[in-house]
């Protein structure tokens, strides 16, 4: 309550002004700020999980490969909120609007930069046999630790690269502007912080999730392909079977591969 008095001190007006009407410093962080960041990483692990068991029984993966190929994305994702978090508190204003604005360049701008490092990665490691293990989704076989470890530690470091970038954009003087109007509607600290901090990542971690998992689903699916081609009719059959999934049976004997001599890894 803000009250305004004249010269002689009787009360000219009052103003009822709800100073808390946003975000403030450690809002983030408070008891409300961490029970929304727990249901929001319980989310993206359902989800995940819930993908796998969607999976057609022929292609599922083994728990260890996909938590091989999820734990990457899953530890780069807790990285960026967490100095999203650190650098929301960090800068002046609402929390809450540098969280969001943050996050945002992260999954437009940043996952483009992580897009062209990865495949970047990926060309020296399939050029090197020294950085082999770097092929990101490839663990030898059987699935082994030590791939997914570089891979791990490669895929955080270029995390951290990403960060870096957005936060020097986030030093432009357009943000302001932005953050003045991109959560005026919401007038609720914590319905806010909701919005913020659950409803709009679960969403988009979500899609990113679905579609790089995919990705790399299809990606060791035609490298048995390529392997299984070497192999007699009866054989790929049985092979891809197993492996790709009984729709593509017809892709992999019908499609001519110039190239049948190549050792493939299998991820």
């Amino acid at each position: 309550m803000l009250v305004v008095k004249n010269a002689t001190g009787s009360v000219y007006s009052s103003i009822l002004i709800d100073t808390n009407s946003h975000c403030q410093p450690g809002d983030l962080t408070d008891s409300y700020g961490w029970l929304v960041q727990f249901v929001l990483a319980s989310l993206a692990f359902a989800s995940l999980v819930i993908k796998r068991l969607l999976e057609p029984k022929s292609s599922r993966r083994e728990w260890k490969v996909w938590f091989f190929d999820t734990s990457k994305q899953a530890t780069s994702a807790a990285v960026i909120h967490f100095l999203n978090v650190f650098i929301a508190q960090l800068f002046q204003g609402d929390p809450c609007t540098w969280y969001v604005i943050s996050y945002l360049l992260d999954s437009t701008l940043g996952l483009l930069f992580i897009y062209v490092s990865v495949k970047m990665v990926n060309i020296v490691a399939s050029c090197s046999e020294r950085y082999s293990m770097l092929q990101f989704g490839e663990y030898l076989e059987p699935p082994q630790w030590r791939p997914w470890f570089y891979q791990l530690f490669t895929f955080v470091s270029i995390t951290l690269a990403e960060k870096t970038v957005v936060t020097i954009v986030l030093q432009f003087k357009f943000w302001k502007a932005v953050r003045e109007v991109i959560l005026r509607p919401v007038t609720n600290p914590k319905l806010e912080l909701t919005v913020v901090m659950l409803v709009i990542p679960f969403f988009v971690n979500t899609l990113i999730f679905w579609v790089a998992d995919s990705f790399m689903m299809k990606k060791r699916c035609a490298k048995r392909k390529l392997l299984v081609s070497r192999l007699d009719d009866g054989c790929q059959e049985r092979l891809l079977a197993a492996t790709c999934g009984e729709s593509d049976l017809a892709t992999a004997s019908d499609t001519p591969l110039r190239i049948r001599h190549s050792t493939v890894d299998i991820g």
